[in-house]
């Protein structure tokens, strides 16, 4: 006979062995993705409860295999037998016997009995089908465990001990045994895709004129599960290549356009799981410039054609950039056109009507534009000419003409000539020196007669004749015309003179200085004669016509006042008709001098120098001045407020502070220098150029870094930031970092480009407070220096607390799915019950089973070996506020002493 404690047993032992079944049908979905509800280890720990193996330092290892892929395991329930730190460890075979630790949780349990060991974030750890789960316990044991004749199979050891993760040991060693269920479980939910943490998106900006390879942006990408991440570039681009490895994104042509280019990227971890991010780059176009601007013209007043007055020269640092035009600001009388190509022009416009008397000079801006929209502005100037008068060409002269001849004869013809092109000559009406003028003058300049000279009883008359071209009325000059019948000795009628005549400096050749005016009644041929004192240098100096006693400078060379030894001359005239002799009465001929402008030498100079302060010296542009007045004094001046000019030597040096680690300072003046002798000057442009100087030292923001870090830091994770400075703009302001570990015997930092120091070797081997010393040296393009000390001190996280949650798992029966299986499951279980209820009523077998090794019977090891390398991964622990630290600065080591049981 069975008793009802017997029945009782017996069914709770088939019931077990259905639950049996229905694990094994749950686990044979081999490699399927872990979801929130999958575990591994004991399904009930708590109630594994008996004992604990009450060994200090003791490691465990089980055959409990996680069943599914690409999970990570959050939280531990277990059941406490002493309140001691324990590491819940994660084991993968990595071939025969040999296991590597791939991941551990240290907690503390509250109190003996059911404790929970929640993690977060990083601190999860990544499990694959086939990872083994255990235990270490560095003081006496703290899970306990159940005798169940049965059990799963495990391994302990002492050898073991307190494991980094990513070390390995090979327990061929340590014995296989069984019968043992232990009281703890992990539990698994799904892995988290990847993120690329930079692009959100983004956008960023570079010039049209970076060249090829230049670094635009590096992604940052992050996977919460430290899952190893693949990056890649989506779309397809000519002008922007990535690199996968440095996650660089470089410019892949020197050539790209002012715009808009979008770049996708995606992430995928090793699980497939992907995440994307867009990063729009802005090429931004260069700006173009007037590089011969400011400049001047100069005009004549009587100007009426269409005239080129100046040809615009632009640069543009952009490959791809063209311009596009060139415009006039508030300049009515002119206009722009191409001169040729691209190239634009300053056009004086048609008929401009230029005035000099009210308008002597027009002042406008010209701004050209690019073909993106950038440009550029300058200031022009023209100034405007007076008219130039018109001249006699053949005035002073002398005709004659018989007193018989017809009224309207033609007597002279006067001739006039204006260099203003556009100017028209005009002969005005004629006077003479008596009071009756017996003549006229045409349209074209013909003199005729316009009375009966026969009546007329004067041998002589001086005929005055005036022109003008509208703005200048010149003249009179005189035109002698003797009436000829009257035999009388000739006389000369401009004498004597009561002044001294001046020739000035220059006077072109045969200008005309003085006439002499003689008459002879009977209209004989006069022949004239002068004698000059000093006679010699007087003779190279002037030119005397004898037919017509008009004394003119010569007609071979200019007067040059300063070559001359003489300065003053007289003159001594006397006129002849043959018979008869007349003497003018002798005057002084005063040569006088006049200034002369100098001249520079060449139209464009050059000096160069370093930035720096005012004084910095550029040197001399070396002007070569010419001044036909030797005695005079030159001084210089220059335009650009930036630099002084020395006003007697010319040498250039800097005014003030020129600073080109300023943003927007040019290297590059363009001055117009200015030489004067006090009245005259000439001008010259003057480029100058001024050198970058690598004018400042980098330099930490400190001497010396205290940096904390625990021993459980990632490779490649950030610990600090040193970066320096450097006030130096352009290619001087590159900085870079170097570290020296040679104290270390080994490279266990590393340092980026922008300061940040990470672990490039793991520090697990490090015990706690270890210190850690190195110099780190940041160095400019220039090779100018600063070093600073670095300390790094590690310590050992011991506390981790725990966390609690309100959240369930959907129960088994509120799955829709489950009912129709389990419907057939439980009859299949029935006639199953049945058939074990008859043996155990006929055989009595079944008394003595425990339910235990009932289902240590059903129990089926599943364990794949996974042969690939795995990541290591270090992992932090999460305050009780849910928080991590990776890395922690602190000012002095003083503040060292805060650190407790909270990190």
């Amino acid at each position: 006979m069975v008793d009802a404690e017997d029945s009782s047993r017996m069914n709770f032992r088939i019931l077990l062995w259905i639950f049996a079944i229905l694990a094994s049908i749950s686990s044979s979905a081999n490699g399927a993705a872990c979801t929130s509800w999958s575990n591994v280890g004991e399904g009930n720990p708590l109630t594994r409860n008996s004992n604990d193996f009450g060994v200090n330092g003791m490691s465990l290892w089980t055959d409990d295999a996680v069943g599914c892929t690409c999970g990570v395991i959050y939280e531990w329930l277990y059941y406490a037998k002493s309140v001691n730190t324990v590491y819940f460890q994660v084991w993968r075979d990595t071939g025969g016997d040999v296991y590597e630790l791939v991941g551990q949780h240290q907690h503390t349990p509250t109190g003996t009995g059911s404790n929970t060991a929640t993690f977060t974030g990083t601190d999860r750890i990544a499990v694959n089908q086939g990872d083994i789960i255990g235990w270490y316990s560095p003081g006496a044991s703290v899970v306990s465990y159940k005798n169940n004749g049965g059990g799963p199979s495990y391994r302990t050891s002492t050898a073991v001990g307190a494991l980094a993760v990513g070390n390995t040991h090979d327990w061929s060693g340590d014995a296989t045994q069984s019968g043992k269920r232990f009281g703890f479980q992990a539990k698994i939910q799904p892995g988290t895709a990847p993120t690329i943490t930079n692009l959100a998106p983004t956008t960023t900006s570079i010039s049209d004129t970076s060249q090829t390879g230049f670094l635009v942006f590096t992604l940052v990408v992050y996977d919460d599960d430290g899952d190893t991440i693949t990056t890649s570039m989506t779309s397809a681009s000519t002008e922007f290549a990535f690199d996968a490895n440095t996650l660089r994104v470089t410019t892949a042509v020197n050539t790209i356009a002012a715009g808009s280019y979008p770049l996708t990227f995606r992430v995928q971890d090793s699980c497939g799981k992907t995440g994307t991010g867009t990063l729009t780059i802005t090429v931004t176009n260069s700006p173009i410039y007037i590089t011969n601007l400011p400049s001047y013209a100069v005009v004549s007043q009587d100007i009426i054609i269409q005239t080129l007055l100046h040809t615009l020269a632009t640069s543009d640092a952009s490959p791809t950039d063209s311009i596009a035009s060139c415009n006039l600001a508030a300049a009515p009388k002119f206009s722009t056109a191409i001169v040729t190509g691209t190239t634009y022009g300053i056009y004086s416009i048609l008929n401009p009507g230029f005035d000099y008397v009210t308008t002597k000079k027009y002042q406008f801006d010209a701004t050209c534009t690019d073909s993106y929209g950038a440009s550029d502005s300058g200031t022009f100037y023209v100034y405007v000419t007076a008219n130039t008068p018109p001249i006699f060409t053949n005035l002073p002269d002398k005709t004659s003409i018989a007193s018989t001849i017809a009224t309207g004869t033609s007597v002279f013809t006067v001739t006039a000539t204006d260099v203003d092109v556009a100017d028209t000559v005009t002969f005005n009406g004629v006077t003479c020196s008596t009071g009756t003028c017996p003549f006229t003058i045409t349209a074209g300049g013909e003199i005729q007669t316009n009375a009966d000279i026969s009546a007329l009883t004067i041998p002589g008359y001086e005929v005055y004749v005036t022109i003008t071209d509208g703005t200048s009325t010149v003249g009179p000059r005189t035109l002698t015309v003797i009436v000829t019948g009257i035999n009388s000795p000739p006389v000369i009628r401009n004498t004597p003179l009561t002044f001294s005549l001046s020739l000035m400096e220059n006077s072109a050749k045969s200008a005309s200085i003085y006439q002499i005016n003689a008459a002879d009644p009977d209209s004989d041929t006069l022949t004239y004669s002068i004698t000059y004192t000093p006679a010699t240098e007087g003779a190279t100096v002037f030119s005397f016509d004898t037919s017509t006693g008009l004394l003119s400078t010569s007609s071979a060379s200019v007067v040059d006042y300063e070559s001359l030894t003489s300065k003053s001359f007289t003159a001594d005239i006397s006129v002849t008709d043959g018979a008869a002799t007349d003497t003018y009465a002798t005057f002084t001929i005063d040569v006088i001098d006049i200034n002369e402008a100098p001249a520079f030498g060449t139209t464009i100079y050059y000096v160069t120098g370093n930035e720096g302060n005012a004084g910095e010296s550029f040197g001399n542009p070396g002007f070569t001045v010419t001044d036909p007045d030797p005695g005079d004094t030159h001084s210089y001046t220059v335009d650009c407020p930036a630099i002084t000019m020395d006003s007697s030597t010319g040498a250039v040096t800097l005014s003030g502070t020129y600073d080109l680690d300023i943003s927007g300072t040019t290297s590059v003046l363009t001055c117009t220098a200015t030489v004067s002798d006090g009245e005259l000057t000439d001008t010259t442009q003057l480029i100058v150029t001024i050198n970058d100087v690598n004018d400042h030292t980098p330099a930490f923001s400190q001497s010396e870094y205290t940096i904390y870090t625990t021993i459980y830091g990632n490779v490649g994770g950030i610990i600090g930031n040193i970066a320096a400075t450097d006030g130096d703009l352009g290619i001087y302001g590159a900085i870079s970092y170097s570290i020296d570990s040679s104290t270390l015997n080994d490279t266990y930092f590393g340092v980026s480009g922008t300061g940040d120091l990470y672990i490039n070797k793991a520090l697990s081997s490090f015990g706690n407070g270890a210190y850690l010393p190195f110099t780190a040296t940041v160095t400019d393009y220039g090779g100018l220096t600063d070093t600073a000390k670095i300390v790094v001190i590690v310590y050992i996280t011991t506390t981790v607390a725990t966390e609690t949650t309100t959240e369930r798992y959907i129960t088994f029966f509120e799955y829709p799915p489950n009912i129709p299986w389990f419907t057939l499951l439980s009859m299949t279980a029935f006639t199953v019950a049945a058939v074990f209820a008859y043996l155990a009523y006929t055989r009595g077998f079944l008394t003595n089973l425990t339910c235990e090794d009932f289902k240590s019977v059903c129990r089926e090891k599943k364990k794949r070996i996974i042969n690939r390398k795995p990541r290591r991964k270090i992992n932090n622990f999460a305050s009780a506020q849910g928080h991590r630290q990776r890395g922690v600065e602190f000012v002095s080591s003083d503040l060292a002493l805060q650190i407790n049981t909270q990190l």
